[in-house]
């Protein structure tokens, strides 16, 4: 095998990688209008940590936040007044279900999830998803010629 057959390879391997890794960053959503989707974290809660220690929250792209669990109980103080009434905290699968989803809710979001400590908020997860908003089709009679 030549140079140049050897770097061929090595920019196909490197691409792959590349490509591997940046769909490894970010789960993949769908939700259709008007209906409820999920906003998977992912987090594996191995060391069983009380509810009441963490800080739970998801953002949207443009920073603003959808949810937030402070200490075990919902905080609405810092959700923004577009997703207030439209989510809810689904313990068991670490998921947040955003309702009556719309075409403009498509787009990245991030879950958070510190612990608190008493030198203050500890990073101990965080996890991206792109939610994709689907449109149901709807049939119309065509009028009859």
């Amino acid at each position: 095998m030549g140079i140049c057959e050897s770097t061929m390879e090595l920019s196909k391997t490197l691409f792959v990688i590349a490509l591997l890794l940046s769909g490894a960053a970010s789960m993949k959503s769908q939700a259709y209008f008007n209906e409820t989707g999920d906003l998977p974290c992912h987090f594996t809660n191995s060391q069983n940590i009380s509810l009441d220690e963490l800080v739970v929250f998801w953002q949207n792209q443009d920073k603003l936040v959808l949810y937030e669990l402070f200490k075990g109980k919902e905080n609405p103080q810092n959700v923004h007044p577009k997703y207030k009434g439209r989510t809810s905290f689904d313990q068991d699968n670490w998921a947040l279900r955003l309702h009556n989803v719309q075409i403009k809710d498509t787009g990245t979001y991030q879950c958070f999830i510190h612990r608190k400590r008493p030198q203050g908020l500890v990073s101990i997860h965080q996890m991206s998803s792109d939610l994709s908003v689907l449109g149901m089709l709807c049939s119309h009679p065509w009028p009859s010629r």
